[in-house]
């Protein structure tokens, strides 16, 4: 018996405010996409028919276009985690997040801060009712609307707005949207956002909210954000510094904030304004304004809040009142909101994206002043192929375009032509490591963060370095430690103290080495400066901390300050070979390798340069390639170019690079491949360290989680080994003299290579 096509029921698609800002963003077809896996790609034919890319069948690509350029994924997949986690209960009630007892407490704790804020207008204790999660969403409407009209209730925890907006082709559009509380006496809304700072989407979503309950008919006179806040002066273990918000940072990113603790005047100044535009605030203190503005004065001009530029003498008269002309002169245009509903319902019929304009490449969602197609750069990396695969520093753009395609090319094209090379700058660098019994640790930190704070004094998404692994060499040997070659530390995250903290940060000092080396070193420096930081807060009053110092032969807070500017001051970061420098000596000089094969150029590409009385094949100073390296920036070069790294740094890609040329190296026969890892990347390790603070892991399974983030963490370790060894091979396969005084040079000689004399040992 076959069944009715009028008894089947309509699919239910819900548009929340993360549907309302991609609209802004994106173009539609973007608004709902989503991929089922991270090996997919985005459709290769757009709806003209326009191909953007061949089959791609070169497996390193795509492997390669995952890679992140800049190796700080440690700051920023933690933020990335918490975020995704929130949304799949915030938008698509999936209760069971990983993350759900963070945000419990966090929860908690939001709404225990406004009930206190009732009770300090109203001088009496809310009425609070709870609206549970139901799955029906008609369930949802009737519990919503009862209570609602109940006068009974003050207060409305976890309130659901939800409102059939339409159907069309079998689906039922509804719109829905879940902030943390409404206050029924103030007519407020709260919304939680999981992040330390504001930016100009959270106009938008005031604006959806707001549109929302207009539309059933709630009544609303102020809309409010709690954020996290890392300002905060004293921060307890296990509260959440909150502030709340009444309008937000009028840009799509937030300022830079970082005062020293003997910054005055201007500078301290400074900070505190770029503190206030980050979280919003500007527009809401006397410091800084004549009159208090909110998310409500926005919806109503249809414009976001322009921000201030931070002038030291007329700051403090800044006339950011109601009717000053200065408030939107830059601000952006709220859309109508009815018409922008409708376009996200033809949106989600859209089959596929566009590419293209008169069947020429030409994409116009890149960037926006609210913020960037996720997939821009995969769009770029598939436009180019395989063979153009190259970091867009090469030539950043805002729209994609034909034009932009091809120039990309053309400046590629002279780049290939650029041999590999390294040049006397590098072998100078290379003296350090040869110095005769100069004792070196090699270092790699893993971290952990929460929302909540997880020890005292410790900031809301602020990494801490609950594990570390540490490789000593002495003239190139590895000194083993109780027959290991690496001393893997890692602190359990669910007991986490700053006494493991300080405890890793003298494994790593090592009782003074001469030289530490790391891998980008903004990160490894920046965490033991915060670990600092938390202990001049902290050790007045801690006392397992002052009992580790007298254990330690610590007498106080200035012999850690010394130990931490130590290992800071003398940390050598491996990335640097393959930076971008400055020169402005005319004694540079570039000196040609062919150790690495060549990928997507061919050896008649290459340029040919003089060869010289050293009998150096090719080489070639600065003022030839410098335009061509950095058409912008003339006199900025690599130490070491290697086109094959594709113009980034990444240690991943340095890795690759190494396997594909099957070099033989140091140190070789101790590094595994990260894909043959259990851990297979840093994103990994945090989230196993995130899980056991969470509480997810139980102390068995941790024990054996413990194992493998010991091999991950020591691998990332004999990495640099290895990656030095390849700088090594690299400079000792044209100068092999070096071999003479490896680990002869005393602290003041280095090597150097002179147009005129060839190779020499100098003096500092």
């Amino acid at each position: 018996m076959m069944t009715s096509s009028l008894n089947k029921k309509n699919d239910i698609k819900y548009i929340n405010e993360g549907n309302y800002i991609n609209s802004y963003i994106y173009q539609p077809f973007f608004i709902w996409y989503s991929k089922k896996s991270d090996d997919e790609l985005v459709p290769q034919i757009d709806k003209y028919g326009y191909k953007l890319y061949e089959n791609v069948n070169d497996k390193e690509f795509l492997e390669n276009i995952k890679i992140d350029d800049d190796d700080l994924e440690k700051d920023r997949k933690d933020i990335e985690w918490f975020s995704s986690e929130f949304t799949k209960i915030q938008y698509d009630w999936n209760y069971d997040s990983q993350a759900k007892s963070v945000f419990n407490k966090l929860n908690e704790q939001a709404i225990s801060l406004i009930i206190n804020e009732f009770k300090v207008k109203n001088n009496r204790e809310p009425k609070i009712v709870y609206l549970d999660s139901f799955n029906d969403k008609d369930v949802i409407i009737q519990k919503m609307n009862e209570y609602l009209t109940n006068n009974e209730y003050d207060l409305i925890a976890y309130p659901i707005l939800l409102l059939k907006h339409s159907t069309r082709e079998n689906v039922d559009f509804y719109l829905k949207s879940q902030p943390l509380i409404y206050d029924k006496i103030d007519k407020t809304f709260y919304s939680m956002k999981v992040t330390t700072s504001s930016n100009v989407r959270e106009y938008i979503k005031a604006d959806f909210l707001y549109h929302l309950a207009q539309k059933m008919n709630i009544k609303v006179r102020n809309i409010k954000f709690l954020i996290l806040n890392k300002y905060e002066k004293t921060i307890k273990k296990g509260v959440v510094p909150f502030k709340i918000i009444e309008a937000a940072n009028g840009a799509k990113s937030s300022t830079s904030t970082s005062i020293n603790k003997n910054s005055k005047g201007d500078e301290e100044d400074k900070y505190l304004f770029a503190q206030y535009k980050n979280t919003g605030e500007f527009f809401s203190t006397e410091k800084y304004g004549k009159g208090f503005l909110t998310f409500m004065d926005s919806i109503q001009a249809r414009k976001t809040f322009s921000n201030p530029t931070y002038n030291p003498i007329k700051v403090r008269d800044a006339s950011y009142d109601k009717t000053s002309d200065k408030l939107f002169e830059k601000g952006l245009e709220l859309r109508n909101f009815d018409n922008t509903i409708d376009s996200i319902v033809s949106a989600y019929f859209e089959k596929a994206p566009v590419y293209s304009w008169y069947g020429s490449l030409s994409l116009k969602d890149g960037i926006s002043k609210y913020g960037e197609n996720r997939y821009k750069n995969e769009i770029i990396d598939l436009a180019l192929g395989s063979e153009n695969y190259y970091s867009h520093n090469l030539l950043k753009t805002k729209y994609i375009s034909k034009e932009y395609i091809d120039t990309f090319i053309d400046i590629l094209y002279a780049r290939k032509q650029i041999p590999n090379y390294f040049s006397n700058y590098a072998v100078k660098l290379l003296s350090d490591f040869h110095i005769k019994d100069k004792r070196i640790v090699w270092y790699d930190y893993e971290g952990v963060s929460s929302l909540i704070p997880i020890i005292d004094n410790c900031r809301p998404y602020q990494q801490l370095t609950n594990q570390v692994s540490i490789i000593e060499t002495i003239n190139g040997e590895i000194i083993k430690k109780n027959g290991q070659i690496s001393n893997n530390i890692v602190k359990d995250p669910l007991n986490l103290s700053l006494v493991d903290l300080v405890d890793n940060i003298m494994n790593v000092y090592s009782n003074k080495a001469d030289m530490y080396v790391v891998y980008s070193k903004a990160y490894e420096n920046s965490r033991n400066m915060d670990v600092l930081k938390m202990v001049e807060q902290a050790y007045e009053k801690d006392l397992e901390l002052q009992d580790y110092f007298k254990s330690n032969n610590l007498k106080g807070i200035t012999d850690f300050q010394i130990i931490v500017s130590h290992i800071n001051n003398n940390t050598f970061d491996l990335r640097d070979f393959f930076s971008n420098y400055d020169y402005n000596s005319d004694e540079l000089l570039c000196f040609q390798t062919n150790l690495v094969k060549l990928e997507n150029r061919e050896s008649y590409d290459l340029m040919r340069y003089a060869e010289d009385d050293l009998k150096l094949v090719n080489i070639f100073s600065r003022e030839e390639i410098a335009p061509i390296l950095k058409p912008s920036k003339g006199n900025k070069i690599p130490l070491i170019n290697i086109y094959e790294l594709f113009g980034k740094t990444s240690i991943k890609l340095v890795e690759k690079l190494i396997s594909r040329n099957k070099f033989d190296l140091i140190y070789g026969d101790l590094f595994k491949e990260y894909k043959n890892l259990d851990i297979k990347n840093g994103s990994m390790a945090m989230q196993t360290a995130i899980h056991r603070n969470l509480g997810n892991i139980t102390d068995r399974v941790w024990e054996q989680e413990v194992a493998k983030l010991k091999v991950y963490c020591q691998n990332d370790v004999v990495m640099m080994l290895v990656a030095f060894s390849f700088i090594e091979k690299i400079i000792m396969d044209r100068f092999d003299k070096i071999k003479e005084y490896k680990f002869k040079l005393s602290p003041n000689q280095f090597y150097w290579i002179d147009i005129n004399e060839g190779f020499t040992i100098k003096n500092k």
